[in-house]
C-alpha cells in the first residue's frame, strides 16, 4: 500500500514524535554532555571512562530510526525532498528544506576528527558500520569493521562517541523536518 504525501509527512511526523520523547533525548536534556577520557599512566595501563547514554536508549532509538533512513516507508530525507518539490508549498519552505538536507548530506560526507592507522572515517561511515554492524543488521562487511573497532579498547569509545554525536544530529534535523511538515500539512488543509 503506498501512502499519499500528506500521509507520509504524517507518518514521520508520528515517529518523530516517539524518537524526542526517547530516553536518548533525555539523556542528552539531562547530560548536556558526551565524554571519552583516556589516561594514559607511567608504567601502569592506561584507563578509559566514557560517559554515554545507556545501551537500551540507544536500541529504543534505532528501532525508529529505520523509518527514516530506510526507504520502504517513503520517509527518509531524500523522499522528504521528492515530496516538497511535488507539493504547493513555499519557495522560502523548499529552500529551508532543501538546505537543511544538503547540511545533512554535507556532515555525514565530513571525516570525523580522528585518523586511526592512516584512515579518516566519514561520519556516513561511522554511522552505517554501527547501523548495519551493530544495531539494526548485522551486514558481513558494515560487522566485520565494527567487531575489528570494538576489539580496539583505546580506540572504540571515540568510534561510539562520534557515533552517538552522529546520533544527536540526526534526532536534530528529524525534529526540524517535523516541524516543515507541520507547516506543509497545515497548508495542505487550508488548500
Amino acid at each position: 500500500m503506498s501512502r499519499t504525501p500528506i500521509e507520509a509527512l504524517k507518518l514521520f511526523n508520528e515517529k518523530a514524535a516517539l524518537l524526542r520523547e526517547s530516553n536518548l533525548v533525555k539523556f542528552f536534556h539531562e547530560q548536556k554532555r558526551i565524554s571519552v577520557h583516556l589516561a594514559v599512566h607511567s608504567g601502569k595501563e592506561s584507563t578509559i571512562d566514557m560517559t554515554d547514554p545507556d545501551p537500551e536508549a540507544i536500541d529504543s532509538v534505532i528501532l525508529n530510526l529505520r523509518f527514516f533512513v530506510q526507504p520502504k516507508d517513503g520517509c527518509t530525507f531524500k523522499q522528504l525532498m521528492d515530496i516538497y518539490s511535488k507539493l504547493e508549498i513555499s519557495e522560502e519552505l523548499k529552500e529551508r528544506s532543501i538546505n537543511s538536507y544538503n547540511a545533512w548530506k554535507k556532515f555525514l560526507a565530513s571525516k570525523i576528527s580522528i585518523t586511526i592507522d592512516n584512515h579518516t572515517p566519514s561520519h556516513n561511515e561511522i554511522f552505517k558500520t554501527f547501523l548495519y554492524g551493530r544495531y539494526a543488521h548485522a551486514d558481513p562487511e558494515p560487522r566485520r569493521i565494527y567487531k575489528e573497532w570494538e576489539g580496539r579498547k583505546y580506540l572504540f569509545p571515540f568510534y561510539k562517541l562520534e557515533f552517538i554525536i552522529i546520533l544527536a544530529h540526526i534526532l536534530g534535523i528529524i525534529n526540524y523536518f517535523s516541524k516543515i511538515n507541520e507547516e506543509v500539512i497545515a497548508r495542505a488543509r487550508n488548500l
